[in-house]
Formats: structure tokens, C-alpha cells, sequence
């Protein structure tokens, strides 16, 4: 009998323990993630459609230093190796911007707070590898939170349970500063091999729809990263701050008895407000182009069109996220909430046009997604704008942006067999593009105990 040859992620496996130096109890492999649909819907509690990527993945061996220690070791030696004590009674504190541990932190906090493990807590070491391209929207950053946490779980005889881990990490992943929504999270652990899922956040429920085999997905690198830890958060952030804005001016409009100085403090998700009103999405877009300011230019033009103090106005938390002002030089509220109410009508109808194997609808309103993207969300550049262009003219049923945008990849849906032709035309039309690949939906995150046995 001929020998199988060995899979990539075994040989990873054994060059990870390899490099521990010594037998790993555990090994986790946590896959990148793409959105067909939903661009920045979900931390506005509104729908979107993704998958788990089969061939991209963070990979880490690990076992424990049955002391309070995390080390954390990496093959890309551009990652220099994280080292740091678990928290007791504080919790832990961000390290430089953008070094790599700062997303370990963000696990391994998340792990202790959900448990209330401290003082008790284990630590562990790790080899981490990732095929996760950084800075490219397909979630690197989150799927190192999740394997963190994993880890934190497995060696502290915790369930990894993949619905509790998705419920907590969410909001652990803002100690890096970015005040993202669930979409990352969910997708990566709850995800089936094979299939998209379609996510709601209000009320929450998932779907698993079947990818279609007359379909492939086709990614591609625009040439520009977009690094969450530069530039793009802050621009990341200042679009959470944009829509926060507008769901207070909606709610004052839908439901007038509010309270501006509550609204002020919080003003809620614009998901759960057309959920609990029983309104539309796509209804709810109409009312917003009405009552939503276009732009705002100060606290001033809040505090008088909410007829509220200026100096509440100023201190309110709403426009004071994470204590730091937010920059009303680009403010646009009501854009960008029209197009994420807008976004979440695509996603129920793609969802439904994917069930129905009816591939140009589902491609058409891809395309209608990264349009509006472009123009009303303001997420886009010219990389990427030349990409997708290229794309869809090289036969691209539809194209769009993969992730929160301003830089990295597109993601395409394409008739199977299509992809070797429809490659090269769109590099020789968008010749600062690339690597590009075809995708498969990929199964979720998971851990395996004494991997090497």
C-alpha cells in the first residue's frame, strides 16, 4: 500500500511541536473567515452571510507552564516571542500598538473574566503558524483572540464551548481598541465545512445554507494592507461612532417619548430598534434618510438638534467612545446608516438566492454591496476599486469588499471551473494585485488534545 501522502496541517502540527520542544497537549486550528455579504452590519446588530476559510488558518501547539506564564512563540519570526504573567487583582494591560501579543491579551482576558479564573489561573506556551494573510480582512486578528482563549480554556479543564466562546470574545477583542461587532467570532466557531452562514444578532439565530457547486469564491489581494492597528481602526471606529449617532436621531424620530439624555449615555443598536418596532430594514432606511443628519460639524449641531445642553452634550459617552473624542470633520450619520439598514435587506436576500441556487442574484447583490460600500460607507480605495473593477469585467457573477475595507482583499463569486481564465485577466488588468485563490467554506475553529498520538 502506498503511504498517504501527509496533509499540510499535519506536517504544521509536527514542525509546531517540533519547535515547542516537546510533545503539545494540545493543538488548535483556528481558520480566517470571509463575508459574502454584510459589510459592517454586525456591530450595528443587523444580519450578514460568511463562511470559515478550509485553507487559511492559524495554527498553534501547545502545552502548559503550570505557573501564572503565557509564552507565546511564532514561526514568522517578524513576531517576536509575547511573554507575560496572567492578572491578579488588575487586569491586564495593552502592550505597544500592534504588537501581536496585545490580541493574546485580549483572549486570554476574555478566557479569565467569562470563568473568573484568577487567582487560580494556568498559563501556557504556544508555536503559533498562521496562512491567515494580516492587514487583509479575513479576520487574523480575531482568529488569534479565539486561539487564545481556546488555549486558556483547554488548559484551565474548561469546555471550549464553541456558542459560550462566541458570546464573550466579542467584547474581549476591544481591548485592542477596535469596537467590532460579533460577525468574526460567530463565523469562525459556529460555521459547518461546506456551507455559508447566515447570522442574525436581533433576536440571534443562525442558518446553515449549502454552497452551491455550480459556484466557487475567488479572493484577491488588492496590494494595500489595512492594518486594524494603524489608520484603519480609527477609521473603523469613527464609522461605529457615525452609526451610534444616527440609531440616537432614528430612535428620537421612531420613539419619541425617549429620553435624549439617556440616548446620550446609550443610544442602543439600530438592529434591536427596528427589531423590538417590528420595522423593516429597507423601511427603516426611508425613515433614516428623513430624521438622520447628513452630517454633523461639532457638538454644537448634536446639543441643538437634540435641544439638549451643550454641556451634557460634550460629556456624553456617545461621543466620547473609549474616553477619546470622536472627529466631526467626518461625520456622515445618515449614509451610513442608510447603507447598513440597506445591507442588511441584501443579506436576507442573498441568503434566500443562495438556497434557491440562484447564482446571478446572489452575485448582483454582492456587487450592489460593494457600490454601496464605496459610496455611502466610504470604505473602499483605489486598489481596491480597480481590483473588483477588473474582476467583474473578467466574468465575476459579483464582486465586493472582503471585511471592514480600506485595503486588503475582494472576495468574487464565479461559476465553477472559471477561476485559472478569470485570474489572469484580472492580474493583467490590476497588475499591483495578488496573491489571488480560490476559496472553499472551511469548518470552525477546533482544539485537539495530544495531538501527536
Amino acid at each position: 500500500m502506498t503511504p498517504k501522502q501527509p496533509s499540510q496541517e499535519a506536517t504544521s502540527a509536527r514542525q509546531l511541536a517540533a519547535a515547542l520542544g516537546g510533545e503539545p497537549h494540545w493543538l488548535v486550528r483556528v481558520p480566517g473567515r470571509v463575508d459574502l455579504l454584510g459589510s459592517h452590519t454586525d456591530y450595528n446588530h443587523l444580519p450578514v452571510l460568511a463562511c470559515c476559510l478550509a485553507a487559511q488558518s492559524i495554527l498553534a501547539a501547545a502545552r502548559p507552564t503550570h505557573t501564572r506564564e503565557v509564552i507565546a512563540h511564532n514561526l514568522q519570526t517578524i513576531y517576536p516571542t509575547a511573554r507575560f504573567e496572567l492578572p491578579h487583582p488588575h487586569p491586564l494591560q495593552p502592550g505597544p500598538a500592534g504588537h501581536w501579543e496585545n490580541y493574546l491579551k485580549a483572549g486570554v482576558q476574555g478566557a479569565l473574566d467569562q470563568y473568573r479564573l484568577s487567582p487560580s489561573a494556568t498559563g501556557w506556551e504556544a508555536v503559533f503558524q498562521s496562512s491567515i494573510p494580516a492587514g487583509a480582512g479575513l479576520s487574523s486578528s480575531s482568529a488569534l483572540v479565539i486561539a487564545a482563549a481556546m488555549l486558556t480554556e483547554a488548559v484551565n479543564g474548561l469546555p471550549c464551548d464553541p456558542a459560550t466562546l462566541a458570546a464573550y470574545l466579542p467584547s474581549a477583542e476591544r481591548f485592542v481598541g477596535t469596537q467590532g461587532g460579533a460577525l468574526d467570532h460567530t463565523t469562525i466557531l459556529r460555521a459547518q465545512a461546506e456551507h455559508l452562514l447566515h447570522i442574525a444578532f436581533a433576536p440571534p439565530g443562525l442558518q446553515h445554507i449549502p454552497f452551491p457547486a455550480e459556484a466557487t469564491l475567488a479572493i484577491c489581494h488588492c496590494g494595500q494592507t489595512a492594518e486594524k492597528t494603524g489608520s484603519a481602526r480609527s477609521h473603523y471606529n469613527q464609522r461605529v461612532a457615525d452609526c451610534n449617532i444616527a440609531t440616537l436621531f432614528l430612535r428620537l424620530n421612531l420613539e419619541p417619548d425617549c429620553s435624549p439624555w439617556d440616548l446620550l449615555r446609550d443610544p442602543g443598536k439600530v438592529g434591536d430598534l427596528i427589531q423590538r418596532l417590528h420595522i423593516a430594514p429597507a423601511k427603516a432606511a426611508e425613515r433614516a434618510r428623513e430624521c438622520v443628519p447628513s452630517s454633523l460639524a461639532s457638538p454644537e449641531a448634536i446639543a441643538q438638534a437634540i435641544r439638549m445642553p451643550l454641556s451634557a452634550t460634550l460629556s456624553a459617552p456617545l461621543l466620547r467612545p473609549n474616553g477619546h473624542p470622536i472627529e466631526f470633520a467626518t461625520l456622515h450619520p445618515r449614509d451610513r446608516i442608510v447603507h447598513v439598514l440597506q445591507e442588511a435587506e441584501r443579506v436576507h436576500q442573498a441568503a434566500d438566492a443562495f438556497r434557491a441556487l440562484d447564482l446571478q442574484r446572489a452575485g448582483s447583490l454582492m456587487t450592489e454591496s460593494y457600490q454601496s460600500a464605496r459610496t455611502l460607507y466610504d470604505i473602499s480605495t483605489p486598489a481596491l476599486d480597480q481590483l473588483i473593477t477588473a474582476g467583474l469585467q473578467a466574468g465575476a457573477l459579483g464582486g465586493r469588499i472582503a471585511g471592514a475595507g480600506f485595503g486588503g482583499c475582494a472576495l468574487f463569486l464565479l461559476p465553477t471551473g472559471a477561476f485559472p481564465t478569470w485570474k489572469e485577466a484580472v492580474l493583467a488588468n490590476a497588475p499591483n494585485a495578488g496573491p489571488c485563490w480560490e476559496a472553499t467554506p472551511g469548518p470552525p475553529a477546533q482544539i485537539t488534545p495530544n495531538p501527536t498520538q
